[in-house]
């Protein structure tokens, strides 16, 4: 693989977080908080994102870190990414979006998606409190899931050409929903190709009959989480930090310029990590690993 080129030599300073590195976990997928408590969806015990073997587990800590219960939510099968609508946690597992009271775990929400076509829902995010869209990594297509309804349907919008569908994050006040991609791999003849995921974003704004995919600058990876940052950047998770590591990019939104670099450490699996805003920090689950790391982001620190 080609390595990504820094358009400046610019990098952001990370530090250590106060609050507690959350151990013990089974394959953590990804990071979602109400500011009360944090949850994270563990795949179990192997890395078999499409395997139906209920080991699959959501785990609850409080503000501070501290385990409340790890399997909160059990019975699952490879749950990835969540999200919180008022008092309920949605979570994407296989083919299924399903939604737990926060209180006390119990199943208020299930949606059975498999007429869709795919076994790998991804990333989910609120556009309202009716409406979630959801990520199909395995067909590259985004779905909206309406929650009063309980119905679920393509986004009219031709297939995304970032391969591997993955990372979402929507700015509610723009009504821009971007999204990042895995990559893949692709069959040409009898040569298989391994294709890097792009970033792209969707202007939802505009009339649905005009919904269109656009491309965020030349950058490729093998993308994972992605937030907004603040209104000029994204944050997105890379897993190719090389040397077996991830990284985290600082992007600009309107251009795609990656203009930071970060090299995650020791683990190499950075994926759909949880910003929090007001502390300036990110939660980062090491899918590869057991633990989820705290992370305080400082872009204003440059070298």
């Amino acid at each position: 693989m080609k390595k990504i080129t820094l358009l400046a030599a610019v990098f952001a300073a990370f530090a250590a977080s106060a609050q507690t590195k959350l151990e013990g976990l089974s394959h953590p997928e990804s990071v979602c908080s109400n500011g009360k408590f944090t949850f994270v969806s563990n795949l179990g015990e192997k890395v078999e994102p499409t395997k139906r073997d209920e080991d699959g587990f959501i785990s609850k800590f409080d503000a501070k870190g501290a385990e409340v219960k790890k399997d909160f939510i059990s019975g699952l099968n490879a749950p990835k990414g969540m999200a919180i609508v008022k008092d309920v946690l949605y979570v994407a597992d296989l083919d299924q979006i399903r939604g737990f009271k926060i209180k006390d775990g119990k199943e208020v929400f299930n949606l059975d998606l498999a007429d869709m076509g795919s076994t790998y829902l991804n990333d989910i995010v609120m556009i309202d409190e009716q409406t979630l869209i959801v990520s199909a990594t395995d067909i590259h297509k985004l779905i909206k899931v309406n929650l009063k309804t309980k119905k679920g349907e393509e986004l009219s919008i031709a297939k995304l050409p970032s391969m591997g569908c993955n990372g979402l994050t929507f700015d509610a006040e723009k009504k821009m929903l971007f999204v990042v991609g895995m990559g893949g791999k692709v069959t040409k003849g009898d040569d298989v190709e391994d294709i890097l995921g792009e970033i792209g974003m969707i202007n939802l704004a505009a009339d649905p009959a005009k919904w269109a995919y656009k491309r965020i600058g030349k950058a490729t990876g093998m993308f994972d989480g992605i937030a907004i940052y603040d209104e000029k950047t994204l944050i997105v998770s890379d897993w190719r930090g090389g040397e077996g590591k991830g990284c985290m990019w600082k992007i600009d939104r309107m251009s795609g310029k990656p203009t930071e670099a970060v090299k995650m450490g020791a683990y190499a699996g950075p994926a759909d990590f949880y910003f929090n805003a007001k502390e300036n920090s990110v939660m980062i689950p090491d899918l590869l690993g057991d633990s989820v790391y705290p992370v305080t982001v400082d872009f204003s620190i440059k070298k």
